[in-house]
């Protein structure tokens, strides 16, 4: 299966939640884009995480995370959601 332990979990959330607050200070808004923002990006990389599991190219793991895949994987979703909030501003 995926083999994440409890900290790698811990790890991949915290990464996702920085990258959403990056995002954030970066782009600004109300409180509901940064809610937006954290739900993307969680989604967002652990879906790239389990897409480079199912690819199995390991280009740069770190531990059981695919970290390339899943850093990509939020950038993509943070930037659906910069496109969806162009309104909002």
């Amino acid at each position: 299966m995926l083999n994440l332990t409890l900290p790698s979990i811990l790890f991949g959330t915290i990464v996702a939640v920085l990258l959403a607050a990056i995002f954030h200070i970066i782009r600004g808004g109300n409180w509901k884009i940064l809610l937006l923002a954290l739900i993307a990006s969680f989604l967002g990389f652990w879906f790239g995480h389990f897409l480079g599991f199912v690819i199995r190219l390991t280009t740069i793991q770190l531990g059981p995370i695919y970290i390339i895949h899943a850093l990509i994987g939020s950038l993509i979703a943070l930037l659906f959601v910069f496109w969806l909030s162009q309104g909002e501003k």
